[in-house]
């Protein structure tokens, strides 16, 4: 099952997540990450609505992820690449990352 555990604890320390492995859908290969808000603040919705057209997953600070998809099924694809690159992110801590060039995330999406 896939939780998300690991995303809200690292969801404000960066902007945005490289991939590690492609997230499908995001035309940048980078997962944004959104500012620190109270639970039901409608800048939620308008900070999402304004990224939704260019990435499928996002990362709300000590909240946890929002995954989109054109099924229920590519939504769980989204949520089980976040939360797997979100453990490597964890796992690897201060340690060097090789991120994927864009040409690597171009050829895995193909």
């Amino acid at each position: 099952m896939v939780d998300g555990a690991f995303l809200p604890a690292r969801a404000g320390q960066q902007q945005r997540y490289s991939s590690v492995h492609t997230i499908r859908g995001d035309a940048d290969g980078k997962c944004p990450a959104g500012a620190l808000l109270p639970t039901g603040d409608k800048r939620i919705a308008q900070d999402l609505a304004e990224l939704a057209a260019d990435n499928q997953a996002f990362l709300l600070a000590n909240h946890g992820p929002v995954v989109c998809g054109e099924s229920l099924q590519e939504a769980a694809n989204n949520m089980e690449e976040l939360e797997e690159t979100a453990k490597l992110i964890f796992i690897l801590g201060d340690r060097p990352i090789r991120y994927l060039t864009a040409g690597e995330i171009a050829e895995l999406r193909s």
